[in-house]
């Protein structure tokens, strides 16, 4: 789908030269690299769906989803949602841009510090509210902030298109994700499941963390930089509520709808959104070469190039959710009692 949207055949090959063609199978390239590797990835967590269930009992798997939902919150609080900053730093200081990543992770790092130093003095006013022991209080810190560097970092290899950086990190975090919390499981927290579960998804995002942080620092050493602060600040803060609505949004109608209606209705809700995240991979993987892509059109003003793709874009995209629509009741079917197929 994506060749699609940077190649015809019969009439680029005539009009690009060497290196524009070039360019154009890099962008093709880079979004079918990023769309496969997600489904693959996807396929994974999928698959290892029925260990947990059998692994946790319906109250562990509420206390993590519990702290997968703080986590998807306060990351774009601790990370100021400076990784949307990136792709603008990138015409704006251009040769600078190493050392201007290096100074946001530096920013990051303080902020994450500086919820660290709150989130304990506090603690005895919200521990009995959120029902986090102290330990998993400022686990939630450290795992927003590597949260937020692996944004930082998928953003920056996006911008070169360098889709096996990506996939490479993004494979780690997905399969190490699933050993280190049965081993955990099975071993340490046979008692508290939850826990394990917990621990072993904070852990090797924790490892990347490092990871990011060193392989910034080596590319520019850190300073604390005013003007890239303000510059970073004044386009992310904007983002912080729009990010934090986005998640709110994602959760509630779930409740709503359950609340609203009924637990059945829900529940083929909750089918039907499963069968949305096809389409919601596709257009994640497909936006980190789009983005960057773009940006690039718009610094050298070839507006009109962008306007001609992005009327591909969209017509891909509305085609493939049309197939997708087309294939859901093959997918799964609603009878008289509900969901009766998957």
């Amino acid at each position: 789908m994506f060749i699609f949207l940077f190649r015809i055949p019969g009439m680029e090959t005539i009009e690009m030269g060497n290196s524009q063609k070039g360019q154009h199978n890099k962008v093709a390239k880079a979004g079918a690299g990023y769309v496969i590797g997600n489904y693959l990835l996807k396929g994974i967590t999928f698959l290892s769906a029925p260990i947990f269930t059998r692994l946790l009992t319906t109250a562990d798997f509420g206390n993590y989803s519990t702290y997968c939902s703080f986590v998807a919150i306060i990351y774009i609080i601790v990370g100021i949602a400076l990784h949307s900053s990136i792709n603008n730093a990138k015409y704006d200081y251009k040769e600078e841009l190493d050392k201007y990543v290096s100074s946001i992770v530096l920013l990051i790092l303080v902020s994450a510090s500086g919820w660290l130093v709150l989130g304990n003095i506090f603690y005895p006013f919200y521990k009995d509210y959120f029902g986090f022991e102290r330990i998993i209080a400022n686990c939630l810190v450290f795992h927003c902030l590597s949260d937020s560097l692996l944004q930082v970092f998928n953003v920056y290899v996006s911008l070169t298109y360098s889709v096996r950086s990506f996939l490479k990190i993004t494979a780690f975090n997905g399969i190490s994700n699933i050993i280190v919390s049965i081993v955990l499981i099975l071993t340490l927290f046979s008692d508290r499941p939850d826990l394990g579960r917990i621990w072993g998804t904070f852990i090797p995002l924790g490892i990347i963390g490092v990871y990011i942080v060193i392989f910034f620092f080596k590319k520019a050493k850190p300073t604390v930089n005013g003007a890239y602060w303000r510059y970073g600040l004044r386009y992310s803060l904007p983002i912080v509520p729009h990010g934090i609505s986005q998640v709110i949004l994602s959760s509630f109608d779930r409740i709503m709808i359950k609340s609203m209606v009924g637990a059945d209705e829900s529940g083929i809700y909750s089918f039907s959104y499963t069968i949305y995240t096809l389409f919601h991979v596709a257009f994640n993987s497909l936006e980190k070469v789009w983005k960057p892509w773009m940006y690039e059109k718009m610094d050298a003003k070839e507006y009109d190039e962008i306007g001609e793709k992005g009327t591909k874009y969209a017509f891909g995209m509305g085609l493939f959710t049309v197939l997708i629509m087309m294939m859901a009741p093959e997918i799964g079917f609603y009878g008289t009692n509900g969901i009766t197929g998957a």
